[in-house]
C-alpha cells in the first residue's frame, strides 16, 4: 500500500506500507522515462476508456446504489416481519 509522504505512523511504519518517496527510490533513477510496452499501453487505454466521470456518470451510480439499497431494505423488512410473526405465533401458543 502506498501512502503520501505526509502520512504519519505514530506506532511505527506498518509492514507492507511504503510512502511515495520510498517507492520512487525503489523503482530506480527515473522509472517514468522508459517507454511503456505496447501491450500494457493498449490495456491501459482500454481501461481508461471504461472509466466514466462527470455528472451523468455520478447520477447513474447513485441511481444504481439507491436501487440496491431499496432491495436490501425490502429483504430486511420482510425478514423482520416474518420474525415478528413467528414470535407472535409462538408467544400465543405458550400463553394458551
Amino acid at each position: 500500500m502506498v501512502f503520501s509522504d505526509r502520512a504519519a505512523f505514530p506506532k511505527g511504519h506498518p509492514e507492507g506500507v511504503v510512502q511515495v518517496r520510498e517507492m520512487l527510490e525503489n523503482l530506480g533513477p527515473d522509472p517514468l522515462v522508459e517507454p511503456v510496452p505496447v501491450g500494457l499501453r493498449a490495456k491501459w487505454e482500454a481501461l481508461e476508456y471504461r472509466i466514466r466521470t462527470g455528472k451523468e456518470a455520478r447520477k447513474a451510480h447513485l441511481a444504481q446504489f439507491r436501487s440496491r439499497t431499496r432491495e436490501r431494505l425490502g429483504r430486511i423488512l420482510t425478514m423482520v416481519l416474518i420474525g415478528l410473526g413467528i414470535s407472535v405465533f409462538i408467544g400465543s401458543r405458550i400463553v394458551y
